[in-house]
């Protein structure tokens, strides 16, 4: 009796032939539920290296935040000397 799945069963006698179907055909599913579970095994792995990399700060966004900062802290400081040239210029001209 060759049981190839645990709901069907196969009684009697096999020839050469269908012995060698029969092998073939058990060593396909075997190489498929390895295959399967291999599978199954890299993409929780790819899960928890997603899910570290969500939980640990991105190097990468806090230097484009920094950058990003830095650039909006050259804007204000610009535009402050703006305005102050513009001040000194009013009061220049109240002057005269």
């Amino acid at each position: 009796m060759i049981k190839l799945f645990p709901t069907t069963h196969f009684t009697g006698k096999l020839s050469n032939g269908g012995k060698k179907i029969a092998f073939h055909l058990i060593t396909f599913v075997v190489q498929s539920h390895i295959l399967h579970n291999k599978v199954q095994r890299q993409r929780q792995g790819k899960v928890r290296e997603i899910e570290q990399f969500m939980r640990q700060p991105c190097k990468a966004l806090a230097q484009e935040g920094r950058a990003m900062a830095a650039a909006k802290g050259e804007e204000a400081a610009r535009l402050v000397e703006r305005l102050e040239t513009d001040r000194l210029r009013w009061r220049h001209s109240l002057v005269r």
